[in-house]
C-alpha cells in the first residue's frame, strides 16, 4: 500500500482455530493448506487497503486506516474461507478487530495497550467468528455494506484487560451466525474484584506464581504490607480461570476479627446457604468435594490458625480444590508452597537517568502511571528523572508507598516529595477512601503487622533497625542480645520475623545475610528508645571485626577480609558516624583500621573526606591516633593526586610519630614522602627517604614494610640504569609479599614487573606478569590495580599490533580511573591511548587525546609524559598537514624542557631534527621561524 497507517489505526488479527491439532492430523497436507489460507488473507487485506505487518505461524497481524475497510476485509476472509473446498475438514479462522493509538516504528507497531486488546478480542472468538470492539463499531458509522450488521454481545471481562470490553459480532447472511459462548472470563463463574487501576509489571512474578500452583494445591503468597500480594493473587487467578471448571472465588478476610466467621465468608462467596444445624465446614466439604475450583483467602495473617485449620480440612476432602492465601506469613500446613513477593524493580544508583531509561523499572513506571492519572500534565523530564529514581529506591519499590507518594504530585514536585521522605509517615497518608483504615496510610499498614508481634519480637526489630546494608547472624546475636533477649533466642526470633515478612534473608557467596526494608527500618528506629547502648555495642562489634589481631587469630585471608568489610561497609559508615558524634577517639581507631580496605577497594574520596572530618575534631589529642589518621589521609591523597596536601599530612604525621617514638609509623611516613619525591622527579630526595625507612623496617623486623621499600627502591635503581638490580629488588619484594599472603601488594609488584618487562621489550613476560596481577586484582575487587594492568596490557597489545584490544583495554582503564578518581594514572592512560590512535592513523582523535592529557598535565605526575605528548602531537600535526601547529608545538617542547630533569635523548633529538627539516621544506624558512618564535614565546610566558 502507498501509506502505512499510523496514529489511530484499526487492527485486524487472525488465528486458525485448533491449528496444532490440524498439523498433527494432516502432516502431509498442512503446508499446502496454509499456503491457500495465506493467499486468501493476503488478497482480502490488500484489496481493502490493509497492511500486513507481521505473520507469526498461521496468525496474521494487519492494520487499516479505515474501520470500514477492516470490516470489509474480515467479511471477505470468512466468506472466501467458507467457500473453499478443503480436504477432509473445514478450516476455521477467528478474527478480532480493535481501533486505537499505535505508531509504526522500526518495522513494527508500538502501542502495547492497543495491540494487546485486539489480541485478546481475537483470542475469545470462535472459529469462523468476527468480533469487534466499541471503538471499531463507532468508527465504522453507517456501514454501507449490503447484508452486513452487528450483534451486540454486551460487556465482557477479558484476560489482562482491566475494564470490561463492549463486544460486537459481525453478522452476515453469507456467513455462519450462531456460535458457542465467547471464551471470556464470564464463561467461568467467579467473583474476582474488578481492578480499576492499571496493573504495572510483575510479569516474572505472575509466571512464577502460576508455575508454582501447577505443582501444589495450597500456595501462600507472602510479603510485607503494601507489596501488592492481593493484586498479584487476583492477576494470577485471572490468567488461570480457564483451568477451573467451577470458577475462582475471592474471600476477603481483612475486615474479620472473629476467626469463627471465616467459614461464613467462604460460604457467602460461593453463594451457599446454611442448612439447619449442619456445620458450615461440612456444607463446604460436601459442596466442594467434586468441584474443580480455586479459592483465594485474602489477608489472612491475623486469622492464621483458623485459616490453616479450614484449608487443611477442605484440601483433605476435596481433591480438585486449590487454595491461594495472601498473608504476612504462611499457614504452615502440609503440602503448602510459599511465594515471597519481592519489591518492584527500582532504578539503579547511577545519576544519569532519563525519562526513557526509567521505563525499564516497574517502580518508576507505577509512579508515572499513577501520577499521570492524578495530574494530567504530569511529565518526567531530564531534570527530575534522577529524583524520581532516588524516590523509588528510598521507598524500597513498595507499590503501596509509591502510589501514596504519587498522590502528592498535584501539590509537590518530585524533588519536594523526595525532600520530605525523611518524614515519610507524615507525607504518605492519603490512600483510597474506600480501603480499610490500615490500608490508607503507610504508618497504619506497618502498625498492623507490628502490633501482632510479641514483646521480644518488637524489641529485636527495633534493635535491628540500627543496621545498614543488612547484617550477619553473628552481628545480631552479639549486638541485640542482653538481659531481656537472651543470645540463644536470637535465631528463633529472626526466623519468626522473617516468616512474618518483616525482615528478609539471602545467601550471598555462601554467607547468610539478613536485611530490612528502609520503610520498616525507619518505623522501628522511631520506636527504639535505648539507642545509645545498642549503637555502642554496634561499634564494638565492628571495631573487633577490623582488629588485625583477631583477623590473624582466625587466619582470615586478605581476600576474605576485604569481602567481609565490603559486605559490612554501610554498617562501618554507621559506626563512624556514631563515634564521630559520641566517642571521637574511636572514630580515629576505625579510620586507621579501614586504611588498607579503602586503598584496595578504591574508596579514596570517601576515606579522605572521613579523615578530614575526624582531624577537625580538636578534642582528640592522642598523638599516635592523630598521626595514624594523618598518614591515612596522606595515603588517600597519593591515589587522588592531591600532592600538596599529601606532603602536609605526611610531614605532620611524621612529627607526631617521632614524638611518640613509633618507628613503624615513622617508616610509613618516610615511604609516602619518598613516593611523592619520586613522582616529582626528585630522585635523590626520594632515595634518602626510602633508605631511612629501610633501616627502620629492619630494626622492627617488619617484613611488610621492608617489601614495600624494596619495591619502591626498584624504581630508583631502574632510573639509574641498573635494570638487573631493579628486577632483583622487585623479585625480593614479591617473595616477601607472597610469604605473608598480602595479595594486594602481590598484585602491585606483579604489575610493576609487567611494566618493567614491557620497557625491556620482553612482551610475553610483561603480558604474563600483567595478566596474573589483573587476575588477583579482579579477585580482590581492586579497581586501582585493575586499571594499572589494563593500561600495561593496552601497551603490550599495541606492540603486538592488536590495536582493537589495545584501544579497548585503555578505554576500560580510563573509565575506571575517572570513576574512582585515580588522577595520577590518567596521564599514562591518555598518552598510550593517543599513541595507539596515532598508530591506527586516526590522527584527529589522537590529537584530541594528547590535548586532553596536556590540559591536565599540570597536575602532579604529568611531567613524566610531557615529551611523549609533544612529540606525538607533532607527528599527528604533520600527518594532517597542520604544519603551523606542528612548528609551535616543537618550539614549545624544546624551550619548556630547558632546565628540566626530563631531557631529550639523542634518539629524540634526531627525530625532532628530522621534523624540523620536513617543516622548513613545507613552510619555508621565514614562515617556519615565525611560528617557531610564537611557540617559544608561549613557553617563556608560561
Amino acid at each position: 500500500m502507498e501509506k502505512i497507517p499510523t496514529g489511530s489505526v484499526t487492527f485486524l488479527f487472525t488465528d486458525i482455530e485448533g491449528s496444532t491439532r490440524l498439523a498433527q492430523e494432516f502432516p502431509n497436507s498442512y503446508n499446502s493448506i496454509l499456503q491457500k489460507h495465506d493467499s486468501i488473507l493476503d488478497k482480502a487485506i490488500e484489496s481493502h487497503n490493509g497492511f500486513v505487518f507481521k505473520k507469526i505461524g498461521d496468525a496474521f497481524c494487519s492494520g487499516f486506516e479505515s474501520s470500514s475497510d477492516a470490516i470489509a476485509a474480515a467479511h471477505e476472509i470468512q466468506k472466501k474461507l467458507a467457500e473453499h473446498e478443503w480436504d477432509k475438514f473445514h478450516l476455521k479462522v477467528r478474527i478480532g478487530l480493535h481501533r486505537g493509538e499505535a505508531e509504526y516504528l522500526n518495522d513494527d507497531y508500538a502501542g502495547y495497550i492497543t495491540l494487546s486488546r485486539v489480541s485478546r478480542i481475537m483470542s475469545v472468538a470462535n472459529g469462523g467468528q468476527v468480533l469487534l470492539t466499541q471503538e471499531v463499531y463507532n468508527d465504522a458509522g453507517d456501514l454501507s455494506l449490503p447484508g452486513i450488521s452487528f450483534r451486540d454481545l454486551g460487556e465482557r471481562k477479558l484476560k489482562d484487560i482491566i475494564l470490561p470490553e463492549h463486544i460486537y459480532q459481525l453478522v452476515s447472511n453469507e456467513l455462519q451466525s450462531d456460535f458457542p459462548q465467547l471464551k471470556s472470563l464470564d464463561i467461568r463463574p467467579n467473583n474476582l474484584p474488578l481492578q480499576i487501576t492499571k496493573f504495572i509489571g510483575r510479569e516474572r512474578e505472575i509466571a512464577e506464581i502460576k508455575n508454582l500452583l501447577t505443582g501444589t494445591r495450597k500456595l501462600t503468597i507472602v510479603g510485607s504490607g503494601g507489596t501488592g500480594k492481593t493484586r498479584l493473587a487476583i492477576r494470577a487467578a485471572t490468567d488461570l480461570i480457564d483451568e477451573f471448571e467451577n470458577g475462582v472465588w475471592f474471600v476477603e478476610l481483612s475486615a474479620l476479627n472473629d476467626p469463627e466467621l471465616i467459614e461464613k465468608e467462604i460460604s457467602i462467596a460461593l453463594n451457599l446457604k446454611e442448612e439447619g444445624d449442619k456445620n458450615l465446614i461440612d456444607i463446604l466439604k460436601e459442596y466442594l468435594e467434586d468441584k474443580q475450583l480455586l479459592i483465594i483467602f485474602d489477608n489472612s495473617e491475623h486469622l492464621l490458625d483458623k485459616c490453616a485449620e479450614i484449608a487443611y480440612a477442605l484440601l483433605q476432602r476435596c481433591p480438585k480444590l486449590k487454595i491461594i492465601s495472601t498473608s504476612r506469613e504462611s499457614l504452615n500446613i502440609s503440602g503448602e508452597k510459599i511465594y515471597r513477593v519481592p519489591p518492584l524493580s527500582v532504578p539503579d544508583n547511577s545519576t544519569d537517568h532519563t525519562p526513557e531509561s526509567l521505563k525499564e523499572y516497574e517502580s518508576s513506571r507505577l509512579f508515572i502511571e499513577r501520577a499521570s492519572s492524578i495530574k494530567h500534565d504530569f511529565k518526567v523530564t531530564d531534570e527530575n528523572a534522577d529524583a524520581l529514581a532516588e524516590l523509588c529506591r528510598k521507598l524500597d519499590g513498595i507499590p503501596f508507598a509509591i502510589e501514596l507518594a504519587a498522590t502528592r504530585v498535584n501539590v509537590l514536585s518530585i524533588d519536594k516529595i523526595l525532600d520530605r521522605l525523611n518524614d515519610r509517615f507524615k507525607l504518605l497518608t492519603r490512600g483510597s477512601s474506600t480501603a480499610l483504615p490500615r490500608h490508607q496510610t503507610l504508618r497504619a499498614l506497618i502498625d498492623w503487622s507490628y502490633d501482632m508481634l510479641n514483646e521480644n519480637e518488637k524489641l529485636l526489630l527495633q534493635r535491628l533497625s540500627i543496621f545498614m546494608g543488612g547484617w550477619a547472624f553473628e552481628a545480631a546475636e552479639q549486638i541485640c542480645s542482653d538481659e531481656t533477649i537472651d543470645e540463644i533466642d536470637i535465631l528463633d526470633l529472626l526466623t519468626s520475623l522473617e516468616s512474618k515478612s518483616l525482615i528478609t534473608v539471602n545467601e550471598v557467596n555462601g554467607n547468610v545475610r539478613y536485611n530490612m526494608l528502609e520503610t520498616i527500618k525507619q518505623y522501628c528506629s522511631e520506636k527504639l528508645e535505648e539507642k545509645s547502648g545498642v549503637y555502642k555495642k554496634h561499634f564494638e562489634y565492628y571495631i573487633n571485626t577490623l582488629d588485625p589481631a583477631i583477623r590473624k587469630e582466625k587466619k582470615t585471608e586478605q581476600k576474605e577480609w576485604v569481602g567481609l568489610l565490603e559486605s559490612e561497609l554501610d554498617n562501618l559508615r554507621v559506626a563512624i558516624q556514631w563515634t564521630m558524634e559520641n566517642e571521637p577517639e574511636n572514630t580515629f581507631r576505625l579510620i586507621t583500621s579501614l586504611r588498607n580496605f579503602w586503598l584496595i577497594k578504591a574508596f579514596l574520596r570517601e576515606g579522605f573526606q572521613t579523615c578530614r572530618k575526624a582531624l577537625a575534631i580538636e578534642t582528640v589529642t592522642d598523638k599516635k591516633l592523630r598521626a595514624e589518621v594523618l598518614l591515612t589521609a596522606a595515603e588517600m591523597c597519593y591515589g587522588l593526586g592531591n600532592f600538596s596536601e599529601l606532603e602536609n599530612y605526611a610531614n605532620e604525621s611524621l612529627t607526631l610519630f617521632t614524638e611518640v617514638g613509633d618507628k613503624a609509623g615513622i617508616a610509613e611516613c618516610l615511604i609516602k614522602l619518598g613516593d611523592l619525591s619520586y613522582t616529582n622527579l626528585e630522585f635523590k630526595k626520594s632515595r634518602d627517604y626510602f633508605d631511612k625507612a629501610l633501616v627502620l623496617s629492619e630494626e622492627i623486623n617488619s617484613k611488610e614494610l621492608k617489601a614495600t621499600i624494596l619495591r619502591n627502591l626498584s624504581f630508583l635503581v631502574n632510573q639509574d640504569g641498573d635494570k638487573d638490580g631493579a628486577y632483583d629488588l622487585k623479585e625480593q619484594s614479591l617473595i616477601i609479599f607472597r610469604e605473608i599472603k598480602d595479595s594486594y601488594n602481590v598484585a602491585s609488584v606483579l604489575a610493576s614487573l609487567g611494566i618493567f618487562e614491557y620497557h625491556r621489550g620482553n612482551f610475553e613476560r610483561a603480558n604474563s606478569f600483567s595478566e596474573e596481577s589483573l587476575s588477583i586484582a579482579r579477585e580482590n575487587g581492586d579497581q586501582y590495580f585493575i586499571s594499572i594492568n589494563l593500561i600495561n596490557l593496552g601497551r603490550i597489545y599495541s606492540e603486538k599490533k592488536d590495536f582493537l584490544k589495545a584501544e579497548y583495554s585503555l578505554e576500560e582503564a580510563i573509565k575506571l580511573i575517572r570513576k574512582y578518581g585515580y588522577s595520577l594514572n590518567l596521564h599514562p592512560a591518555l598518552i598510550y591511548l593517543a599513541r595507539i590512535l596515532k598508530s591506527k592513523r586516526d590522527f584527529e582523535r589522537s590529537v584530541q587525546t594528547y590535548n586532553e592529557f596536556l590540559a591536565g598535565s599540570s597536575k602532579s605526575g604529568g611531567n613524566f609524559f610531557l615529551k611523549s605528548a609533544y612529540m606525538g602531537l607533532t607527528e599527528c600535526y604533520i600527518n594532517i598537514e597542520n604544519y603551523e601547529q606542528a612548528v609551535r608545538n616543537l618550539s614549545y617542547m624544546e624551550t619548556a624542557s630547558i632546565g628540566s630533569e626530563v631531557k631529550l635523548t639523542d634518539e629524540e633529538i634526531n627525530i625532532t631534527d628530522n621534523y624540523k627539516k620536513t617543516l622548513r621544506e613545507k613552510l619555508g624558512n621565514e614562515t617556519f621561524d615565525l611560528y617557531w618564535n610564537e611557540g617559544k614565546q608561549v613557553a617563556v610566558e608560561s
